[in-house]
């Protein structure tokens, strides 16, 4: 079990790196943490692996005290994005080389390697160096010590990321089920949303250093608790700030109140065609949802559409634009 206690940690500049996080993660259990590039997740993975120092709070593996321990003595796995190899040893240095700090016998050690490589699908590179291999290849290496020795927590920091496109999705595909079958506990770090729930049930969302909502997929496309999950997930959704007057918002010709209401709202909605509503163009797309138009749509093909809209006011969440949080509203 991995237990976080009020953990932080700041840039040189002064800005939280991680700000006050704690969380758990259960034997055997597998969490995802989701997050934009600067969120902390980088962070966050060394500081639990014991590469960086937290400034203050504390980090339990197992029931025991990991803090002020150094990184070979906290029985912790990390697989990096685009850290961790030796580029100028060769790749069976590389998959040997923890298996010998580790005082494995070398025949023991060379059948490993083998295996390895074999199973995440390298192996006539063995021999060669790593600097000569391509990311993909390189990646491969990394997640194939995973198989090499048992940890009580295995950390996986973002390390699709050196692919792109389709390419990145069928290799991510073929490795999954490899990735689970070797690793008990595990914290996997993405910038994906598919990835993330492939791998593990539930996410931690981290904005800012800061756990702000957590979940599982359905929690996250229908229920979510932070201004910063729900544009991250909900790309289908539009989201208009909104200033407040006299403890709510006129929106649409609504009155909609709002409890504690700060000086300014963002509301997260979709649009649906209304006489009453306001001529707009944009996009939809149809789906098991039924229909949603779209405001921003980068990246997504959809049918182009103009008329009149108004929002689905039954789809409509209200979060703080001070500090992201869900409101609760009434009409």
């Amino acid at each position: 079990m991995l237990r976080l206690q009020g953990v932080e940690k700041s840039y040189l500049y002064g800005a939280k790196a991680l700000d006050d996080l704690s969380f758990s993660i259960d034997t055997e259990e597998r969490i995802s943490l989701l997050g934009v590039s600067g969120s902390g997740k980088t962070t966050l993975i060394k500081t639990i692996a014991g590469i960086v120092t937290p400034e203050k709070g504390r980090i339990y593996l197992d029931g025991r005290d990991i803090t002020d321990l150094p990184p070979k003595f906290r029985s912790v796995k990390v697989v990096y994005d685009r850290e961790g190899l030796f580029n100028r040893r060769t790749v069976a240095y590389n998959l040997e080389y923890p298996l010998k700090i580790r005082k494995y016998p070398k025949k023991e050690r060379k059948i490993a390697m083998l295996g390895a490589a074999e199973k995440y699908g390298f192996p006539a590179v063995t021999d060669d160096y790593v600097f000569r291999q391509d990311d993909e290849t390189k990646l491969r290496i990394a997640l194939s010590r995973l198989d090499l020795y048992q940890s009580s927590l295995t950390l996986l920091d973002n390390p699709f990321s050196v692919l792109t496109g389709e390419r990145r999705t069928a290799v991510f595909v073929e490795l999954l089920p490899k990735i689970v079958s070797a690793v008990k506990t595990a914290l996997f770090a993405t910038d994906s949303l598919e990835e993330a729930f492939s791998f593990a049930d539930n996410a931690l969302f981290l904005h800012e250093g800061k756990i702000v909502d957590s979940g599982n997929l359905k929690h996250f496309i229908h229920d979510p608790m932070s201004l910063y999950s729900d544009t991250y997930v909900n790309e289908d959704r539009n989201f208009i700030e909104v200033p407040t007057d006299d403890g709510g918002i006129d929106f649409y010709g609504k009155k909609i109140d709002i409890d504690n209401a700060p000086q300014a709202v963002t509301v997260s909605f979709t649009l649906i065609p209304g006489e009453q509503g306001i001529e707009r163009s944009g996009n939809i797309v149809y789906g098991s949802f039924g229909k949603h138009f779209y405001r921003t749509f980068d990246g997504i093909n959809l049918t182009e559409n103009t008329g009149k809209f108004l929002p689905d006011f039954d789809s409509i969440r209200i979060f703080s634009s001070v500090d992201g949080n869900r409101l609760t509203f009434k009409f």
